[in-house]
């Protein structure tokens, strides 16, 4: 299995996420969070530039995908904090395989392994085994940009 720099891959999802929210807030210049006033003020399929590329994003429930490129992040806010973003196992693993393109998911990627190592290494901060679901780091992810 080669090397991957997990943590990398998951400080750029976050990373892309709050580009896309703080572009959005910009954009229709929102006093309130994205996810409390879509579809009503703005549109809750639709696409914004950043940096001249065409992010196209469709929101659900209480998340939404973004289609970056080639790349595509899917993701929830935690309900009662905002700045939580709620990663499913699913979730993660089409975002690697967009990610990667052409390479093989499981020549990269040992699923249980790789999660179970971020999470000892404090980059989610809650594991909800029955739903599958991870909570990214705050703290971490602050940490990593502070970093950088």
């Amino acid at each position: 299995m080669n090397k991957i720099d997990f943590e990398k891959i998951i400080y750029d999802y976050v990373s892309h996420i709050k580009l896309f929210d703080k572009a959005l807030t910009e954009k229709y210049e929102l006093k309130d969070s994205p996810y409390n006033v879509v579809g009503k003020l703005f549109p809750r399929i639709g696409s914004l530039f950043i940096n001249s590329l065409e992010i196209r994003y469709r929101f659900h429930g209480r998340g939404a995908t973004l289609f970056w490129g080639e790349v595509e992040i899917w993701y929830d806010i935690e309900i009662e904090n905002e700045s939580l973003i709620i990663i499913s196992h699913w979730a993660l693993e089409k975002f690697l395989e967009t990610y990667f393109g052409n390479l093989s998911l499981t020549t990269v990627y040992d699923s249980d392994s790789t999660l179970n190592q971020l999470e000892a290494k404090g980059v989610f901060i809650k594991r909800n085994t029955k739903k599958d679901l991870f909570i990214i780091s705050e703290a971490w992810y602050a940490q990593q940009h502070q970093a950088k």
